[in-house]
């Protein structure tokens, strides 16, 4: 039998995984631009997209149990609640830090980002999966 608290473990892994992943986005996309100044320059440009995933995420699913069931539902999982995730996290952006995103901005946060997040849940999935099978066996 499944006890609750190995649920949260994974919730909280895979939570902590996404946000970790979007803090290593913001933190490459500063040193590309070559604002980085100091890890803790990351957070506040993180923040936006990381409060606006986890909200949106929660709400459309992307931290249920199917998410995480294969690596296709790791991908599809994510679609729809990174999508809506960028005009959150750029209105989020411009109440926090006090200034606009051009459009380009939102375009490469969804592909780039949405790529570094999918890589993670395509692993975290394979992972976890990987796990299951060597726990039942």
């Amino acid at each position: 039998m499944k006890r609750a608290s190995d649920g949260r473990r994974w919730l909280l892994a895979l939570l902590a995984g996404d946000l970790l992943v979007l803090t290593i986005f913001a933190g490459v996309g500063m040193v590309s631009h070559q604002t980085f100044a100091g890890p803790g320059s990351v957070l506040p440009t993180a923040a936006p997209f990381a409060i606006a995933w986890t909200a949106v995420g929660f709400l459309l699913g992307a931290f249920r149990p199917p998410a995480v069931s294969s690596p296709g539902a790791a991908a599809r999982s994510l679609l729809w609640p990174w999508l809506l995730t960028i005009p959150v996290s750029l209105v989020l952006r411009a109440l926090l830090l006090g200034r606009d995103a051009p459009l380009a901005f939102g375009i490469v946060a969804f592909f780039l980002g949405g790529a570094f997040l999918l890589a993670w849940r395509v692993g975290f999935s394979l992972a976890y999966n990987a796990l299951a099978r060597t726990r039942r066996a």
